[in-house]
């Protein structure tokens, strides 16, 4: 029998914090039987508030399902969480 992965969505955007999403980021990579997807809502690449572009970024739309939404600070995380296609069709 396989198991479902615990799937971790990082919900990036314009001007995050990159070391908001960094440090993190490298603690849920290591967690066994998790499967860690960075995702935006329009998906591909994301500039960080220092420049640092994160690109191959996914869709937050064209995600299925997720058991967790990590969302990183910076200067306007709230704006961002407040719009309408920022978080995964369906949140378990």
């Amino acid at each position: 029998m396989t198991e479902t992965p615990f799937r971790i969505v990082e919900a990036i955007y314009p001007e995050m914090t990159q070391l908001d999403f960094t440090a993190p980021h490298t603690v849920f990579s290591r967690i066994p039987g998790a499967a860690v997807i960075v995702a935006s809502e329009p998906g591909g690449s994301v500039t960080s508030d220092g420049g640092l572009t994160f690109a191959g970024v996914r869709r937050l739309a064209d995600i299925d399902r997720c058991d967790l939404i990590f969302f990183p600070g910076g200067a306007a995380p709230t704006s961002w969480r407040r719009r309408p296609g920022w978080r995964p069709a369906r949140a378990t």
